[in-house]
């Protein structure tokens, strides 16, 4: 059904970080399903249960590339003149925000990180 993604993504954030259902199993995924109105047949059928592997793979390809390996990974492309800022890990978002700052106060100078 057009249109429901936001109520099946609160469903299935519900259903997986709340209710403690198994969203990785068919079951799981009939039920947030069911609980915005879908109907699990048409639901089930629309799925492409290998349409993400290609998609992932080229994630991982670029994160490669640019020299990272974990997750979460963060990437702030450059501006005119400034190059690309990249680092990995939860413990380093206050990097990335003091990086946007650098930026947003227009400090042009290359970051030795």
């Amino acid at each position: 059904t057009m249109g429901c993604a936001p109520a099946y993504l609160h469903s299935f954030c519900r259903a997986a970080f709340a209710e403690g259902i198994d969203t990785g199993s068919d079951e799981g995924l009939r039920r947030v399903a069911v609980a915005v109105g879908l109907n699990w047949e048409e639901a089930y059928r629309s799925m492409d249960p290998d349409g993400w592997r290609a998609e992932l793979e080229t994630n991982r390809e670029d994160m490669l590339a640019l020299g990272l390996w974990g997750v979460p990974s963060y990437r702030l492309t450059g501006g005119e003149g400034q190059a690309d800022f990249c680092t990995w890990g939860q413990d380093r978002l206050w990097f990335v925000e003091e990086e946007i700052r650098r930026r947003s106060a227009g400090g042009q100078a290359e970051s030795s990180r």
